[in-house]
């Protein structure tokens, strides 16, 4: 009797325990299906969150650098539908010479080994334009840290970018005439310092052959040029005479260009030159016929006024630049 008792009292203690067992599981389903249900819309709402940034690609890719996802900004901003792209190798938004340079491979590279990759360069949309995009790619890593893939986020920033390189050619420019203007302000100091320089030496002078010769010295000095002469017309022979002349010494003393003075000119034989002096304009030229005396040079012809502006009593002045090349 008492076995028997003992008996069902170790049936029920074991009925309770098996009870308690089928509650506990009940409440851990319960739980389970809690904790799904409620990850499926903690997923439904990253989704919708990801689907409504139209303003940026968002897009995971596996291991081996094929899509595994897109997003709606994506297919914006891309061009690809999901459909068209999923599965597909990520490398065909890059340009071809970027991928020429295995970019693609190199940014997951960067991205697996230091946890990022900025990504700034110019891509590829599916009908072949290109545009600037802007983001980053990190790594996906299981809580063990292995790699499970790549995300990626990018914007289209062509416009800013275009605006930077406008910015840059503007400032480019600027910089630019900024250097001419100086240039051009020192040239004037320079030229007002020589005009100074002239004037001092001829100001009590009323010798035409003094005022021409200092003149044409300063020309010379103040151009660095190697040599600078006078000539005068006679209109009635026709004729041009060199007058005056400065020409620059090597470091032997030798003139860098033989000299000129008396040598004259018909100018019928060169009416091309002599038509634009007459008619009072400033022009240059290269000589490149083989002259005896000159040899072969680059020239400024410049016409030669009184304070009447009367050219025909005078002549010109010409500056020769070094001899060309053979």
């Amino acid at each position: 009797m008492q076995d028997e008792e003992k008996t069902k009292n170790q049936l029920i203690d074991e009925l309770v325990a098996l009870r308690q067992r089928v509650i506990e599981f009940e409440i851990s389903q319960t739980q389970y299906q809690q904790t799904e249900s409620a990850l499926r819309e903690s997923f439904e709402r990253f989704r919708l969150l990801v689907d409504s940034a139209q303003d940026y690609a968002i897009l995971t890719l596996e291991p081996n650098g094929n899509v595994a996802s897109w997003n709606s900004g994506a297919e914006r901003i891309l061009g690809y539908s999901s459909a068209e792209i999923i599965g597909q190798h990520g490398s065909c938004i890059f340009t071809p010479e970027d991928r020429k340079e295995s970019e693609d491979k190199k940014e997951l590279r960067t991205a697996a080994t230091f946890g990022r990759a900025d990504d700034e360069r110019w891509h590829m949309r599916a009908d072949g334009t290109r545009f600037w995009g802007s983001g980053i790619v990190t790594p996906l890593l299981d809580s063990a840290g292995n790699l499970l893939g790549f995300s990626k986020i990018m914007r289209d920033m062509t416009e800013r970018k275009q605006a930077e390189e406008q910015i840059q050619r503007l400032n480019t420019d600027l910089e630019r005439q900024v250097t001419e203007r100086t240039a051009q302000l020192q040239q004037a100091f320079e030229f007002e310092a020589t005009l100074k320089r002239i004037s001092d030496k001829v100001r009590d002078s009323l010798d035409e052959s003094q005022i021409l010769q200092t003149a044409v010295q300063e020309l010379a000095l103040v151009l660095d040029i190697i040599c600078c002469d006078t000539a005068l017309y006679n209109l009635v022979d026709c004729t041009s005479t060199i007058c005056y002349e400065y020409t620059v010494e090597d470091d032997e003393g030798t003139l860098k260009t033989p000299s000129s003075i008396g040598r004259v000119v018909q100018m019928a034989d060169v009416p091309e030159v002599y038509r634009q002096l007459l008619q009072g304009q400033y022009f240059q030229f290269c000589d490149l016929t083989l002259d005896p005396i000159r040899s072969q040079v680059a020239v400024l012809s410049c016409p030669i006024v009184d304070d009447r502006g009367c050219w025909e009593i005078y002549g010109c002045s010409t500056i020769k630049t070094m001899p060309l090349m053979n």
